[in-house]
């Protein structure tokens, strides 16, 4: 039995060992992360932005990738972080989906775009955590401050809806954010030890994950379960604060007809894009004869106000067809996360390029 205990013991000691050289290599990567410049920046009018001509590197989950702006504080390649323009053939603006958080301007949707037409002159308005309110405010000062733009994209993100329920406008029609409305995951043990095991022992955190998609694999529950993106098949959702679901979108949909009574005035072609999340393609597989509320509302908005509207939900759904939710996920999104990576935004793109030529 001594050579069971032996054995025990050096298992234990591996372990131990493990664990302390994942804890310095944890530390010292949050150390290092502290050294990377952060390049978003509060608004006074639209409450946040980039930072104008910034050249260096951003962090998303694991994933270290480089990012520039232009004089502007608009997402752009590098070869362009000194450039101040006013004038745009094309804007496009949205949330993280459209900015391209984990990625370099031109391994996303709208650098791919931007490539595809040298003629064109073209601007990625797009900033984390967007939506309407946003979106109606950022443009109104932009057009303010002496800016044209022939023709504007909004992609409308899932996470908008959720997103209005915590933006209003002071007396000077500044726009305010208050968290506290929402509560986007309810706090408790499992969470709080993933949180600290995340923090302090990140070799064995990814370990864990990668074990748990090995025997799962498949998209989380998280994922596709999540407040957040749950709006488009449960109304009655209680975390987006005293306006609700209902509200919510109504007021979103209102924040976007003044957008377009604003463009229309300015003479600016509006079209607005939608793509689902994980959580809506299992939403899809489930309910194939049956349309999604996000294609639904913004399809009705668009007739007679847009020159495009850009659907991704019929494309997902002939997708749904042939594969699973996972195979699908796995190869347009993000691993362990909802935002599209490269294939994603290529899948974007290519569709895009059909309807813009219409």
């Amino acid at each position: 039995m001594n050579w069971i205990r032996v054995t025990l013991i050096q298992i234990a000691l591996v372990i131990i060992f493990f664990l302390i050289v994942d804890f310095i290599y944890t530390k010292f990567s949050i150390i290092k992360k502290n050294f990377v410049e952060d390049f978003r920046a509060p608004h006074e009018v639209y409450h946040h932005t980039l930072k104008p001509s910034f050249d260096g590197i951003a962090i998303w989950g694991n994933t270290n990738y480089r990012i520039c702006t232009d004089a502007n504080g608009f997402k752009s390649d590098c070869k362009h972080v000194e450039r101040k323009k006013k004038k745009y053939d094309i804007a496009f603006i949205g949330d993280s989906f459209t900015e391209g958080t984990g990625y370099p301007f031109e391994d996303t949707f709208v650098g791919m775009f931007s490539d595809a037409h040298p003629n064109l002159s073209i601007a990625n308005l797009a900033v984390e955590s967007y939506s309407p309110t946003v979106y109606f405010k950022k443009i109104d000062f932009l057009l303010k401050q002496g800016f044209f733009f022939d023709h504007i994209y909004v992609f409308i993100d899932i996470s908008d809806i959720q997103d209005e329920s915590i933006y209003s406008l002071d007396p000077e029609g500044n726009v305010l954010m208050n968290n506290k409305l929402v509560n986007y995951e309810k706090p408790n043990i499992i969470n709080k030890l993933k949180q600290n095991m995340s923090t302090s022992f990140k070799l064995s955190y990814q370990s864990y994950l990668i074990i748990k998609d090995f025997f799962i694999p498949q998209p989380t529950n998280k994922l596709l379960t999540q407040e957040r993106a749950a709006w488009t098949y449960n109304t009655n959702l209680q975390s987006y604060g005293e306006l609700g679901v209902k509200g919510s979108t109504e007021k979103a949909v209102n924040k976007m007809n003044l957008l377009y009574e604003l463009l229309k005035v300015n003479k600016i072609k509006l079209s607005i894009g939608v793509y689902p999340w994980p959580t809506q393609l299992l939403e899809m597989k489930k309910n194939l004869n049956t349309e999604n509320s996000q294609s639904i509302i913004w399809r009705d908005f668009c007739e007679k106000k847009c020159e495009n509207f850009v659907d991704f939900f019929p494309v997902y759904k002939e997708l749904l067809l042939d594969f699973d939710v996972s195979k699908i996920y796995k190869k347009y999104y993000l691993y362990g996360d909802v935002h599209f990576n490269y294939e994603g935004h290529k899948f974007v793109f290519n569709h895009l390029l059909k309807i813009h030529k219409r």
